[in-house]
């Protein structure tokens, strides 16, 4: 198959798309619902979290230069926009009716609530007075919250008790690795730390509504969540800095938003709302505890910094957090243990 088939093939939900990208897709209906049961990740998933947490993580190197040149609410608004833009190219190519959109449209637009404008609005008050480092801490949190409202809220996920303790390793991992300074920020005002925790669980109920819409191709998905809340983020920023502050001379902060937009919102949406439609919203959420992981072995890669002690811990936690979700090792030795009546 050619590779252009191919990833129309994939992008669209497993259909062929030599035989529809041609006339307009109205049968979403009939796609097969998320899976309400817990899935093993498979190998390949696997491969495309860690990819996502590249992505993301590359997020904040590339926000240095953009900031130089656009103020934060400014950034947000371009970034979604592109990723608007760009999702919708993909739906052109692969053929794909947007008409669906409209008849989902309030739980998209709710979508882009809870996965946008709730958490962006959250996290960037809380990093007033606490640092980056305890707020990716806290974000990290995200999947224990998303399983717990899967589980006890939506009901789409079984809680398990290896699972819930791998995050928790996780999450001590990414303690761990950004260091006990950040700790240091657990002292600061209690509405602060209520910001960061209102974000995680506002991601948790975005990640399970995500996985409710089942009938949508993920591609479909990520482009109605860009849509609205590029329209949102947009009014917020024409109402904060104007139509000026969205205006800027500065190359390469104008190249850093484009990346962002483009493979770093609009690409990255697409794996997390595919994982999510395959593999569960609590192992889509992953996601939050490699991205620090990510974030610091790219400053590695392309700035040589030096991973300390507690980096080198950290990692090794978060490793045996992930093999503890993951559950297959610890499979494969109870079976080797058992003894054959």
């Amino acid at each position: 198959m050619p590779v252009s088939l191919f990833l129309r093939d994939r992008l669209s939900g497993g259909r062929r798309a030599g035989q529809e990208a041609r006339r307009p897709r109205t049968d979403h209906v009939r796609r097969p619902s998320m899976q309400p049961s817990d899935p093993t990740m498979t190998t390949g998933q696997w491969a495309q979290l860690v990819l996502l947490s590249i992505l993301w993580g590359g997020t904040f190197i590339l926000t240095v230069p953009a900031l130089q040149g656009f103020a934060p609410v400014a950034l947000v608004a371009w970034r979604l926009s592109i990723a608007a833009l760009t999702l919708l190219v993909i739906c052109g190519w692969l053929g794909l009716s947007l008409h669906p959109l409209i008849a989902h449209g309030p739980r998209l637009l709710l979508l882009a609530v809870l996965n946008n404008a709730v958490p962006f609005f959250l996290i960037s008050t809380g990093q007033t007075v606490i640092g980056a480092g305890l707020a990716s801490i806290f974000n990290s949190t995200t999947p224990l919250w998303t399983a717990l409202i899967a589980a006890f809220i939506f009901g789409n996920e079984t809680l398990k008790g290896m699972k819930l303790a791998g995050i928790s390793m996780g999450i001590l991992g990414v303690a761990v690795l950004i260091g006990p300074a950040a700790l240091s920020g657990l002292g600061g005002p209690p509405w602060a730390m209520a910001c960061f925790v209102g974000a995680a669980i506002s991601y948790g109920f975005g990640a399970n509504l995500a996985r409710g819409l089942g009938d949508l191709p993920p591609v479909l998905i990520a482009t109605g969540q860009c849509l609205c809340s590029s329209v949102l983020v947009m009014i917020a920023a024409l109402l904060t800095v104007g139509p000026g502050g969205l205006i800027s001379d500065d190359g390469a902060a104008i190249a850093s938003i484009i990346t962002i937009g483009t493979a770093m919102t609009a690409g990255a949406y697409l794996l997390y709302f595919n994982l999510i439609a395959k593999a569960g919203a609590t192992n889509g959420s992953l996601v939050t505890i490699l991205i620090p992981v990510s974030a610091i072995l790219a400053g590695i890669v392309l700035f040589g910094e030096t991973m300390t002690a507690n980096g080198w811990m950290g990692f090794a936690l978060i490793s045996f957090g992930l093999l503890m979700i993951d559950g297959r090792l610890f499979k494969k030795r109870t079976r080797r243990v058992t003894p054959v009546p």
